[in-house]
């Protein structure tokens, strides 16, 4: 068991996981802190592209999978 802040189009890919406050709406920024030794190495600038590609992949009316009816815009 474990919790974890995960925004609900990638939350929504996984059928095992259930919002613990589905009535929140909150929009949240994300912030990303690489160590800076690291910040400029290639795997590390990988994963952050990565990372911030798939937030930015979703569209607003895109259906999110098992969240029956739910989109990236009202996923509550």
């Amino acid at each position: 068991m474990g919790i974890a802040m995960l925004s609900c189009f990638l939350a929504g890919h996984e059928s095992g996981l259930e919002p613990m406050w589905p009535e929140r709406t909150d929009p949240v920024d994300m912030w990303r802190v690489p160590h800076p030794d690291l910040q400029k190495a290639a795997r590390v600038r990988a994963a952050i592209e990565a990372v911030a590609a798939g937030f930015d992949a979703p569209k607003k009316d895109a259906p999110l999978p098992g969240r029956r009816g739910k989109t990236a815009e009202r996923c509550g």
